[in-house]
């Protein structure tokens, strides 16, 4: 008989491949997926791959390439064109589920007990950014995935005896070199772990060079990895895929202060609006401070450099995705904080319930209706008064900046159009603004984003109501289990 932890990651891994999407690969996945596709299914390689693709595609990482290689597998082996999207869909739903399950073992590691630890991975995955990534192939997800396994592993290495300690120090590095090869970033990981080893060890000078051996050597396939991959793409061990002329004017070109409130708190991107419940962990962090100090320093140590190098980034904003994409990979870190925390009033507990649902009830508008149609119009919309003009050098500025235009509003409009009639008109939620040249006409409604729905629009309010069901029931667990 299951147990009710696997019931919950079953229904919730069910409901993801049920809400089985058509755009799996569109955005950043279309690049390098389809480099994939055309190298690996197709057999072209070389001066028969599409060049303006391999220009763009051949700078990802090589894990977001072994990424899509089981769901266009699936895209191709499958005959059925619909039935295969839900095949398709069945990967990132399943690492998902390993990125809350990891959740749920880190959590038993910080709270020092393993019971009802599920309610709140069960919250991770349904009112928080992750449900949207969980059905496409944006490497968020493994990123995510790799970054709370991480931690798992750092903290089993901490409280392992020495004799034992190197199994968890192999399986630490292993997520470090994984993330490494998704995202080059990643390598400060590396840095603070051997920081980390030497801070620990300083008083044993031999236990210190041992350990950082074996890390080492764990690292070297990693590195191996990346120089050949970098020959083979680029001609050279040290090509990173980037270039002068496309690039240079680019680059790390956001004021630090302007990239962390974009991330945070901007009325388009910050992550305050797509996971609502952060608002609580800074409160409730102050109060159990003394208890909780270790892992709060931890956390803050993991998160903070990666805030840092991605709110200095031109595209801090990870337009064509969902919320801030580039930091969705932190949120179970900070979701962990939230989880170890002792709610001791009832205030605190329902207003834990409350910004969840707010966080389901958003980030699910992203799942009825893919956020990729309102890039689709505000690159139409906005293309032009790009051309020649100085103001407006990023597309996004109102897109981020300007509340009239968040996404969220977008999308909750989107939702009220596409029940109200076949044609839409997008001056709805842009109220206040007349800019110059800017011309707003009818737009076809938008479509149901999961292929159930696509075909038969009266499960709408089925899947709806189960997936509320099911996030209430988790809700529940919470207000009578976490006192």
């Amino acid at each position: 008989m299951l147990s009710k932890s696997s019931t919950i990651f079953f229904l919730i891994f069910s409901l993801i491949v049920l809400l089985a999407g058509q755009e799996a690969f569109f955005g950043d996945p279309y690049l390098y997926c389809g480099l994939v596709d055309q190298w690996l299914f197709r057999g072209q390689a070389g001066l028969a791959l599409d060049s303006n693709l391999l220009a763009h595609a051949n700078k990802y990482g090589v894990l977001n390439s072994a990424y899509c290689i089981p769901g266009l597998a699936a895209k191709y082996f499958v005959s059925n064109l619909e039935f295969s999207k839900f095949v398709v869909a069945i990967w990132p739903a399943l690492i998902s589920i390993l990125c809350a399950f990891g959740f749920t073992k880190a959590l038993s590691l910080v709270r020092q007990e393993s019971s009802n630890n599920w309610i709140f991975s069960g919250l991770l995955l349904l009112t928080t950014p992750l449900i949207v990534y969980s059905r496409n192939y944006y490497s968020e997800i493994i990123q995510a995935t790799l970054l709370i396994w991480a931690y798992y592993f750092w903290l089993q290495f901490k409280m392992t005896e020495v004799p034992k300690q190197r199994y968890s120090l192999i399986k630490l590095t292993l997520a470090c070199s994984l993330l490494v090869l998704c995202k080059l970033y990643y390598l400060y990981l590396v840095a603070l772990l051997f920081l980390a080893i030497i801070k620990d060890y300083r008083q044993n000078y031999y236990r210190t060079i041992g350990t950082v051996s074996i890390a080492s050597l764990c690292f070297l396939p990693t590195v191996a990895i990346l120089l050949l991959s970098n020959y083979w793409k680029f001609g050279s061990v040290i090509g990173i895929g980037y270039n002068l002329e496309r690039d240079l004017s680019l680059g790390f070109n956001t004021p630090l202060l302007t990239g962390l409130y974009g991330l945070l708190f901007s009325s388009g991107k910050g992550i305050i609006w797509y996971v609502p419940v952060l608002i609580l962990l800074p409160f409730l962090l102050v109060r159990d401070w003394l208890a909780r100090r270790e892992q709060a320093c931890e956390i803050l140590f993991i998160t903070t450099p990666l805030l840092i190098i991605i709110a200095s980034w031109w595209a801090w904003h990870g337009d064509w995705g969902w919320a801030p994409r580039l930091i969705v990979p932190l949120i179970p870190l900070w979701m962990l904080l939230l989880g170890s925390i002792n709610y001791t009033s009832i205030a605190q507990r329902w207003l834990f319930v409350v910004f969840c649902l707010f966080g389901a009830f958003i980030n699910f508008s992203a799942v009825l209706i893919s956020p990729m149609y309102y890039f689709k119009i505000m690159t139409q919309k906005f293309e032009s008064l790009l051309v020649g003009k100085d103001v407006l050098q990023d597309g996004g500025i109102l897109l981020h900046y300007a509340p009239d235009f968040s996404p969220i509003k977008f999308q909750l409009w989107a939702i009220q159009c596409k029940l109200a009639g076949s044609s839409c008109n997008p001056n709805l939620p842009w109220e206040y603004l007349k800019i110059k040249d800017l011309t707003l006409e009818q737009v076809a409604a938008p479509q149901w984003d999961p292929i159930l729905l696509f075909y038969n629009p009266s499960l709408a309010w089925i899947i709806s109501l189960l997936f509320l069901l099911l996030v209430t029931f988790l809700l529940q667990q919470f207000m009578r289990h976490f006192r």
